[in-house]
């Protein structure tokens, strides 16, 4: 009977231990120019690699990494549900940056924008992991 005890305390640990060792970059690398408009945004566990825009507004520095979690955005609304807008929130203190949805610059306003289908991707892969609303994301800007 001790056995037994002992083999499930030891699966519930290793159960813990693996929920809550899922982390996942996200590089944003400016363009060959170096201007503030557009990039390259890359998730590799998707093997993603796509064109991203954002605004001279943005608080975002080179070769920084920001803490971040895969959360909704309280003042945006998503294009297809209506709900409200998945997001990716960079931990910046005093301000409100997101990985969001966008079709182009003019969806910016500081935040990094992605086509649609690229950033449900990563949205839906942190979700099926159970990691939404935690900060296990790092952003590094390049």
């Amino acid at each position: 009977m001790k056995r037994a005890g002992l083999f499930l305390a030891i699966i519930f640990v290793l159960s813990a231990v693996s929920v809550y060792a899922q982390s996942y970059t996200i590089t944003v690398t400016f363009n060959q120019y170096g201007t503030w408009e557009n990039g390259i945004l890359e998730f590799a566990p998707l093997g993603i690699s796509a064109q991203c825009y954002f605004d001279g507004s943005t608080p975002l520095r080179r070769g920084t990494t920001y803490s971040a979690a895969a959360t909704r955005m309280s003042r945006k609304t998503d294009s297809v549900t209506g709900l409200r807008r998945p997001g990716i929130f960079l931990n910046i203190p005093g301000s409100q940056i997101f990985i969001h949805e966008g079709t182009s610059l003019a969806w910016s306003e500081g935040c990094i924008v992605i086509p649609r289908d690229i950033m449900m991707s990563i949205w839906n892969y942190i979700e099926r992991n159970g990691d939404l609303d935690k900060y296990v994301i790092s952003v590094v800007i390049r």
